[in-house]
């Protein structure tokens, strides 16, 4: 069960820097993420993403609370 939720959580982080990335309604500010558990997964997805579409001035902090998430990337193995 949990590597679908995985799974889930690094589609779910895909669309969230899809959305931040277009930049509405956030057109002049910078944003602070803060994950949860498995919400951490969906953040790092997230700031992947936005760093392959090249944008790096829109997120000022992040904070992890109990990250179910690894340093470790095995994405790139």
């Amino acid at each position: 069960m949990f590597p679908a939720a995985l799974e889930e959580s690094k589609i779910a982080g895909k669309l969230l820097a899809c959305m931040l990335a277009s930049r509405v309604p956030f057109l002049t500010q910078s944003v602070s993420l803060v994950g949860h558990s498995l919400g951490c997964q969906v953040i790092k997805q997230c700031l992947k993403e936005l760093h392959n579409f090249g944008v790096h001035d829109l997120i000022e902090n992040v904070t992890f609370l109990a990250g179910a998430a690894s340093t470790f990337d095995r994405d790139q193995e």
